[in-house]
């Protein structure tokens, strides 16, 4: 198969005669994850101490920045990416369902006087349990909000992908989504 393949391939990458240690390595990849050196460092060395001096550190040798433009050169080309990721992304973004993100609904509690009373709860997710590539922003505080990537972008080019609609058919879908509330 042709995606074993590209597996095998980045395997092979990951593996090469770098002179870099597996940390060093996890952090080159993890930092072309986030683009962010500390998350990377913390991800790879699994240490938050220091880990924007360490990270700063690591960004300046040679080595590394060798080896993350190898990566990248990989990553970019089709080595690793085709249509099919793409579209598997797009589908995550417009399947996705709040409830797997947040708890949300009304509890009963009881105030200082003892009377009871229903109040609304918002509460979030572990980050560690849920898929963050369809999370645009989070906000807290008072007003918590999450906001999902957009699902009515992402129906629009999966419908065009999949010639669901097409000619007059596509501004009826627009209408529907307004009347629905999916459409700002």
């Amino acid at each position: 198969m042709e995606k074993d393949k590209k597996i095998d391939e980045f395997e092979e990458l990951l593996e090469g005669d770098d002179n870099l240690t597996d940390k060093e390595r996890m952090f080159c990849i993890h930092y072309l994850k986030h683009f962010n050196a500390a998350k990377a460092y913390r991800e790879a060395f699994d240490e938050t101490k220091y880990d924007k001096q360490a990270a700063h550190i690591l960004m300046k040798s040679e080595k590394i920045n060798s080896y993350i433009k190898k990566l990248k050169k990989e990553l970019f080309t089709e080595t690793l990416m085709d249509s099919k990721d793409v579209l598997e992304q797009y589908i995550k973004i417009a399947f996705a369902d709040i409830t797997d993100y947040v708890d949300f609904g009304t509890k009963e509690k009881i105030d200082e006087n003892g009377n009871k009373y229903n109040a609304n709860y918002l509460n979030f997710k572990d980050s560690s349990t849920v898929d963050g590539s369809v999370i645009e922003y989070i906000a807290g505080g008072k007003a918590p909000t999450l906001k999902l990537s957009d699902r009515t972008k992402a129906l629009e080019v999966l419908s065009k992908f999949t010639n669901l609609i097409d000619g007059d058919t596509d501004k009826e879908f627009k209408i529907v989504l307004k009347r629905a509330g999916e459409d700002d």
